[in-house]
């Protein structure tokens, strides 16, 4: 894994100014105030008017206002959707044609302009997380992970006990045990870690850092971790 200028993990085998689809997360600075506050009620079901959403704060309006303008940056972006919560900003951004600058320069610029119309600096705290999607990724799964992450939120708020073991989860009609936060079963960003004694170094390597970005990068590993191959990746991305 390298690290780029923000000094966040990137994938070290792709070029970040070449037409791609991104999941791109900025975290709000912790000195600043929210980006808005959760209303609704999460027991309504989805689609349904009132159900929860996260009502903008002036300094979260001001983020929208940015989020339209992000062509003004480089013409070969297009926002695709987004989803403003209390401390952070996720976007569904594709590059539709090759940038003059590393995808990480771009997030720059928009931070600054946020920073400028707000007369605040910083808005957002270090760097950035992203997710590559590949060609045949089915965007209606991050779309649909979008628009609920403020139902999400309040689920967690509303039902603190989440964090505990839980007996006969049923996935695809078959019962397992599970630990933690069952809500990360519906990150869209999950990665299978699996580590075969017949797989040469160079495989090992090369999967190892792909596991490591898409958990340094806001995803979910999901795998028993028996071998100690496997903790040792578990160890690596906690």
């Amino acid at each position: 894994m390298e690290k780029n200028w923000s000094g966040n993990w990137r994938a070290p085998w792709h070029d970040y100014t070449q037409p791609r689809i991104y999941h791109i997360t900025l975290m709000k600075h912790p000195e600043v105030m929210t980006f808005g506050e959760l209303a609704g009620d999460w027991r309504l079901p989805r689609g349904v008017r009132g159900r929860s959403f996260i009502e903008a704060s002036p300094l979260g309006k001001i983020v929208k206002s940015c989020l339209r303008e992000l062509h003004l940056i480089d013409g070969g972006l297009r926002l695709f959707q987004y989803a403003l919560m209390p401390d952070h900003l996720h976007m569904l951004l594709s590059v539709e044609s090759v940038l003059d600058e590393p995808l990480g320069h771009c997030i720059g610029e928009f931070k600054h302009m946020v920073n400028r119309r707000a007369g605040i600096t910083p808005v957002f705290a270090h760097g950035f997380n992203d997710q590559i999607l590949s060609a045949d990724r089915n965007l209606q799964t991050i779309y649909d992970y979008l628009r609920d992450n403020p139902y999400r939120l309040a689920v967690r708020r509303a039902n603190p006990n989440f964090f505990s073991r839980v007996n006969n989860v049923e996935i695809a009609g078959r019962s397992y045990e599970a630990y933690g936060n069952l809500l990360l079963l519906s990150n869209p960003f999950k990665r299978q870690v699996v580590v075969h004694r017949a797989d040469s170094p160079q495989k090992r390597a090369a999967d190892r850092s792909e596991w490591l970005h898409t958990a340094a990068n806001g995803g979910v590993l999901v795998s028993p971790f028996i071998s100690a191959a496997e903790r040792e990746v578990r160890s690596a991305a906690s």
